[in-house]
C-alpha cells in the first residue's frame, strides 16, 4: 500500500508503479485545486484527522496501522488497494492538513513514532502467529488444508491474524481463507487459536468453522 501524501520528509515523492514492493510507501506528487479548509473540513478531521492512503497490494503491517491509529487519534484510511485507482482530487492538500495537525500534537516525527509503534505490535503479532503455527494441530491442519481443492477448483490461501483480548496476555489468533460452504466457494473462518503470550503456546482452539460472508 502506497502511502499519498507530499508532506512527509522521510518518503520520496516519485510515484513509483505499482511493480515495486510494498515496503516502499510513497507520496502522490498531484497538484489539486486550492480548496478552502476552513469551509470543508468538518469537527472529525480536527478531533481524529484522517491519512489517505492509496496504491497496490495491502502492506502486512496495515492491520496494524489501523489499531494504532486509535491509539494516536487520527484515521489511517485505506481509500483504495488497487493500482489503477487515481488519488481523489485534493489528497495531497487533505493529507498535508492532516500533517499539520499531528505535527502541532506530536512533533514533526509523528509518523515515524507511529511506525515505530506498529513496527512494535507488528513483532507481537508476529511472535503470536508463529507460536500458533508451532502447535501441532494447528500445524497438521494448515498442512492438510492447504493445497488444491479440485472439486471446487481453488485454493484455501490460508491467512493468520492475531487479535487482541481483554487479558494483555493472551493472542487470538484467527485461521482463515477460502473454503465450501453450501456447495458454494466463499470466505470461511477455519480456526480460532488462544495463545498464551508468558507461556508461549496454545492453550485452547475453537476448531467450529463458519462462513464470513
Amino acid at each position: 500500500m502506497k502511502l499519498i501524501q507530499t508532506f512527509i520528509p522521510f518518503i520520496c515523492l516519485t510515484v513509483l508503479s505499482c511493480n515495486y514492493s510494498s515496503k516502499d510507501k510513497k507520496l502522490s506528487t498531484e497538484k489539486p485545486k486550492i480548496i478552502d479548509t476552513k469551509s470543508t473540513v468538518d469537527s472529525m478531521e480536527i478531533l481524529y484527522p484522517s491519512l489517505w492512503v492509496y496504491g497496490g497490494p495491502p502492506d502486512p503491517k496495515d492491520h496494524q496501522r489501523q489499531i494504532v491509529d486509535e491509539w494516536y487519534h487520527f484515521r489511517f484510511k485505506i481509500k483504495s488497494s488497487r493500482c489503477t485507482d487515481s488519488p481523489e482530487e485534493g489528497t495531497d492538500k487533505h493529507n498535508k492538513f492532516t500533517d499539520s495537525i499531528m505535527t502541532a500534537r506530536l512533533g514533526k516525527d509523528w509518523y515515524q513514532k507511529f511506525e515505530k509503534t506498529v513496527d512494535s505490535l507488528f513483532a507481537v503479532d508476529s511472535m503470536a502467529v508463529a507460536i500458533a503455527l508451532a502447535d501441532k494441530f494447528i500445524l497438521n491442519f494448515d498442512t492438510t488444508t492447504e493445497r488444491h481443492n479440485d472439486k471446487y477448483d481453488f485454493y484455501p490461501n490460508l491467512r493468520y491474524t492475531a487479535h487482541a483480548t481483554a487479558d494483555n496476555n493472551l493472542k487470538v489468533v484467527t485461521v482463515e481463507g477460502y473454503g465450501v460452504v453450501y456447495n458454494a466457494v466463499g470466505s470461511l473462518n477455519y480456526l480460532r487459536a488462544t495463545v498464551d503470550m508468558k507461556r508461549k503456546k496454545v492453550i485452547s482452539i475453537d476448531k467450529t468453522a463458519y462462513s464470513s460472508w
